[in-house]
């Protein structure tokens, strides 16, 4: 069942429902690399959660054998000498099994944040006994967030904990953070309880996306593998260790012959389809301009047909390789020094990149880019919304008047009338849409949520159909709660939505979470529910109009 069909009266009974016979194993883990470079378990924390809280919760350390090294040892702070009176995995294995099985029929659901990354290294311990990890349904809490609207600064566990208010004293320790990410599930199952989620697998389905899967299905991240465990990394690309080994040289020389030898180093990255080229872009310490014309110039090799032959009309750039790339321009073109620079950025580029489409649609290989392989957004729908700060422009005093107020003027003679109107009509839509959204989310930030409704009302009227933008005009509309608004409101979703045209941009993902959420209420109102549940955790519908047993009384067959 999904958030649009039969649905709680309130909040309350729809958490209920989410956390009917549900049995949350939160885990966390601390590493060391080995020689093999592969990373083993040395610290391993369990938070059990059920019924809405935390229940129990359990931790230990083994030693795997080997010195810990200086990189994992500066993130955890556990030294070799900390473990040298560990026991090794397989004594705790035992207990930590048992904490990973559930009872009397529970749905046992393993949580982490960057589950991968935990899963695979759980996994491999268990692999080295030579036993089965339980199978169990996986949960990231990187994921979640997103599907509920909510948008950490960042993608760690820090940046997390402080979007909800929460706080992890004992931070980058296996209790510490398997208690934060705990806390952190509890309170994201609270809001999708309010925007009306009711069956915690379709949530999680929702969620995950593509990355959905099980404890022996879901795919480890291929930063450290051992030669015989290349099946659990399928969908990562062989690096060869040079090139690994090369992402320890920084660019911290303008000198001509430096920048050349990086940018080489960065087309590599781009044919290898590296997940850690976005890492070799941000570490690069030379002026941003730098760093952009380097990738501009592999871009522009990249989407160059070959020179030493005929193509016969059949050649095709290498997508995945462009998208590769693509994904590492975020901070530059949020850096760029102006409107004007970000609006001649978008025109010398959108001829070429936006043709491409999006690289899971190439056909020549079957590697896509990292952001693509971790189930995110393929770069190729986002660049135009890496320009978006840029094209706005920051206004002097920080808020939302200048160069904000004019994009689209909410009042005055004016109103309805500015700079996205005209980029709608100039073939700019993408980056119009883009930046609509920038001067919302300003508008909410400076506390102005009658301007921010405005501004979406008439961004709509003018043709904008940002998916998030629609999403609160559709929220907007459906104030009044009535019948006729919520059908206007879940209209406004459907021709937003018919304008996606494949896009992997997460934005559609909430706004298809709002069109539920909306179908939700309509339901609710013509079904009025009882607040209890069946056996399978579904709201059972009250009689309407007639008694349990009704009494009838028979009309009197004489009158006097």
């Amino acid at each position: 069942m999904s958030a649009a069909e039969l649905l709680p009266a309130t909040p309350g009974a729809a958490l209920a429902a989410l956390w009917a016979r549900l049995r949350l194993v939160v885990v966390d883990v601390e590493t060391l690399v080995d020689p093999d470079r592969r990373h083993r378990l040395i610290e391993v924390a369990v938070v059990t959660c059920r019924a809405g809280g935390v229940k129990s919760s359990w931790s230990a350390r083994a030693n795997p054998g080997h010195p810990v090294d200086d990189h994992t040892r500066l993130i955890h702070g556990i030294t070799t000498d900390a473990l040298a009176d560990e026991p090794e995995f397989a004594a705790i294995e035992p207990e930590l099994t048992r904490r990973l099985r559930g009872i009397d029929g529970e749905h046992v659901v393993l949580v982490a944040h960057n589950a991968r990354t935990d899963v695979g290294v759980l996994r491999h311990e268990y692999k080295l006994l030579g036993v089965e990890l339980p199978e169990l349904a996986v949960l990231d809490t990187m994921a979640l967030p997103r599907a509920l609207g909510v948008r950490p600064t960042g993608k760690g566990l820090d940046h997390l904990v402080r979007e909800l208010a929460l706080t992890n004293p004992k931070a980058h320790s296996a209790p510490g953070d398997a208690r934060a990410t705990a806390e952190a599930v509890i309170a994201l199952l609270e809001r999708a309880a309010e925007q009306g989620w009711n069956d915690f697998e379709a949530l999680r389905t929702h969620a995950m996306g593509r990355r959905a899967g099980t404890t022996t299905t879901i795919r480890g991240r291929g930063r450290q593998r051992l030669a015989d465990d290349a099946d659990e990394f399928a969908d990562e690309p062989e690096l060869p260790e040079e090139h690994t080994e090369a992402h320890g040289l920084v660019l911290t020389s303008t000198d001509p012959t430096d920048v050349a030898d990086w940018q080489a180093a960065l087309a590599e990255c781009a044919h290898l389809r590296c997940p850690y080229v976005a890492d070799r872009v941000a570490v690069a310490d030379v002026p941003a301009s730098i760093v952009l014309a380097a990738v501009e110039a592999e871009l522009s090799a990249l989407l160059a047909p070959p020179v030493d032959g005929d193509t016969g009309g059949a050649w095709w750039p290498d997508v995945p390789a462009v998208a590769t790339l693509v994904g590492t321009l975020e901070p530059l073109l949020a850096a760029l020094p102006d409107r004007r620079a970000a609006l001649a950025w978008h025109d010398a580029w959108l001829p070429r990149l936006g043709r491409l489409g999006r690289c899971d649609r190439d056909d020549r290989d079957g590697t896509p880019c990292p952001s693509c392989r971790r189930g995110e957004p393929c770069p190729l729908d986002l660049w135009q919304r890496f320009l978006a700060p840029a094209a706005l422009g920051a206004p002097a005093n920080g808020g939302v008047k200048g160069v904000v107020k004019s994009f689209l003027h909410t009042t005055g003679k004016d109103t309805g009338r500015g700079v996205l109107s005209t980029w709608l009509k100039d073939g700019r839509r993408l980056l119009a849409e883009a930046t609509a959204w920038v001067v919302h989310a300003r508008h909410r930030a400076a506390g102005q949520d009658v301007s921010a409704q405005s501004f979406a009302r008439l961004a709509w009227k003018a043709g904008c159909r940002e998916p998030r933008l629609a999403a609160a005009y559709a929220n907007l509309l459906a104030t009044p709660g009535d019948e006729a608004a919520l059908r206007r409101a879940v209209e406004i979703c459907d021709e937003a939505l018919l304008s996606r045209g494949g896009s992997t941009f997460d934005g559609w993902t909430e706004l298809g979470a709002k069109r539920a959420q909306l179908l939700g209420r309509l339901e609710r109102r013509r079904v009025r529910h009882s607040g209890e549940l069946d056996e399978d955790g579904n709201p059972i519908p009250a009689r309407r109009h007639h008694p349990g047993a009704p009494q009838r009384s028979r009309p009197r067959r004489f009158a006097l």
